[in-house]
């Protein structure tokens, strides 16, 4: 399932016609069969389908007219004709000759029609509206969102950004939006997440392959059919030896539960470098994981901390750093002796504000996962947060083909996950990991599958998928939900992954 830029939707719509030569009306029909398909298996007395100037309301009457066809009750509600496009024009024709109630948007009947209806389907506009809806379109929208009607959108609500998710003066509220061929960008930021309703995506048959620089939408489907297999006859050292650097006096549970979900996550030999005074407490709660309790100073790693770390370097198959760590002088050393060397690493949370211009990924040639969350980014990048809300898929784009050893784990609501030229999307937001240590779970996680599978892309897919779905089969309430309930329902989830059943 793609996630397209309102210029990719358009562009692949030109390559789909012009190269490849489908005609427009053949993909507009494909569009409407699916609608079709789509539309919930109840008996509508009346669909109402309030049209607008352009293709999208040519969709809608291609779909007029098949739904006619049904013998589903079904009427039109248009613009002045000499705003059609061409197709629009050729499918106004055929649901003429079919008799179908057609309403000039002007008309007060057109009204009156609307409020009877018990489905409206909103083909006002679609992914290439750029400026704010006025005028009579927008008393059309205003007149469906005043009525407690079940909204169909095609395409994307009508006024809503397909880039941004920003309302473009007014927008439709969807019950359901079935996004035609790619789910647009627009419909997973910002206000695109309150105004979709369910929102679906259906293929009309424009190959794959004019989709090369759109991103994907992680979901069960595709997890299940790259998660790893693990070797029957495997042993420990072969699931990889791993070292996590991280912890203090004033934060032992952050590295205490990325050790948990690391060691819960498939890794084979699993350590802890920590400060000493906290060495017995992880010791305690996990007897499954090895540690080694260094120097400090105030309950933070002190400078003799660094050289038994460079000791080390030599002994693990891969690292994590920054859990439950300060920002100061050391922790800076620190992340500075892992990526100068070759082992994998993967960096989170405190450890992620030093990897700024004087470390140099693009360089680096072993695996580097990093895993910040908005504000973590923007320190990185030292730039605002809010560019980064506002610009997220351009800068981790960019991010990642500027630094192409690296896997870059964008956290929010909706998770963006990069490598090179590739950007997958979690969309699949839950108030159950809208807390503290859920960032801490999820770096062990990936690292954890890092160190059995070998692959840094793969292991992080997987793991930002397993850390959702794990939440999503937890019975415990979101307000209740903890780290440790997420590692409870590991088993589970991967169960489910490895798995051909819907969970």
């Amino acid at each position: 399932m793609f996630i397209a830029s309102r210029e990719q939707a358009r562009q692949i719509d030109y390559e789909a016609i012009h190269s490849i030569k489908i005609p427009s009306l053949v993909l507009m029909e494909h569009a409407a069969i699916e609608l079709l398909h789509s539309i919930p298996d109840t008996s509508y007395q009346k669909i109402v389908i309030v049209c607008g100037p352009g293709n999208n309301g040519a969709d809608g009457m291609a779909l007029a007219r098949l739904l006619a066809l049904k013998e589903q009750p079904v009427s039109c509600i248009h613009p002045s004709m000499d705003r059609f496009s061409n197709e629009e024009k050729i499918q106004f024709e055929a649901i003429q000759k079919l008799d179908i109630p057609c309403f000039l948007n002007t008309d007060p009947a057109a009204f009156v029609e609307l409020e009877q209806a018990d489905m409206i389907v909103d083909a006002l506009f679609g992914s290439g509206l750029s400026r704010p809806i006025e005028g009579i379109f927008a008393t059309w929208i205003e007149a469906i969102n005043s009525l407690d009607t079940f909204v169909l959108a095609i395409d994307i609500p009508s006024g809503l950004n397909a880039d941004t998710g920003e309302i473009l003066g007014v927008c439709a509220h969807a019950d359901l939006t079935i996004a035609i061929d790619s789910i647009k960008w627009g419909e997973l930021l910002r206000e695109g997440k309150n105004v979709c309703g369910t929102l679906k995506s259906v293929d009309i048959g424009i190959p794959s392959f004019l989709h090369r620089d759109c991103a994907s939408l992680l979901n069960l489907e595709y997890v299940r059919s790259i998660f790893p297999r693990r070797d029957p006859f495997s042993y420990k050292n072969k699931n990889g030896k791993v070292l996590m650097i991280g912890g203090s006096d004033e934060m032992p549970g952050a590295i205490s539960m990325a050790a948990d979900a690391c060691f819960h996550s498939g890794v084979g030999l699993l350590s802890v470098f920590v400060p000493k005074s906290i060495q017995m407490l992880l010791e305690t709660k996990m007897s499954y994981v090895m540690s080694l309790g260094v120097p400090e100073e105030n309950g933070r790693f002190s400078q003799d901390a660094l050289s038994i770390l460079k000791e080390q370097l030599d002994r693990y198959d891969a690292f994590s750093i920054g859990n439950g760590m300060h920002k100061y002088a050391v922790t800076e050393q620190m992340v500075k002796l892992l990526l100068a060397s070759n082992k994998p690493v993967l960096v989170d949370a405190d450890g992620l504000v030093y990897i700024k211009k004087e470390i140099d990924l693009s360089q680096r040639k072993a695996d580097t996962i990093l895993t910040p969350h908005l504000k973590e980014m923007a320190d990185l990048l030292d730039i605002d947060v809010k560019e980064i809300e506002r610009d997220r898929i351009k800068i981790v784009k960019r991010f990642c083909k500027e630094n192409p050893s690296v896997v870059l784990v964008l956290k929010s609501s909706i998770t963006l996950i990069g490598f090179q030229d590739r950007l997958f999307v979690l969309d699949h937001p839950t108030s159950a990991l809208a807390k503290g240590g859920s960032g801490d779970t999820l770096a062990g996680m990936i690292l954890g599958l890092y160190a059995w599978c070998h692959d840094a892309y793969l292991a992080a897919l997987c793991g930002v998928y397993a850390h959702s779905l794990a939440a999503s089969l937890s019975s415990v309430d979101p307000i209740s939900f903890t780290p440790n309930d997420l590692v409870e329902n590991l088993s589970q989830a991967f169960l489910t992954l490895q798995s051909k059943k819907t969970p």
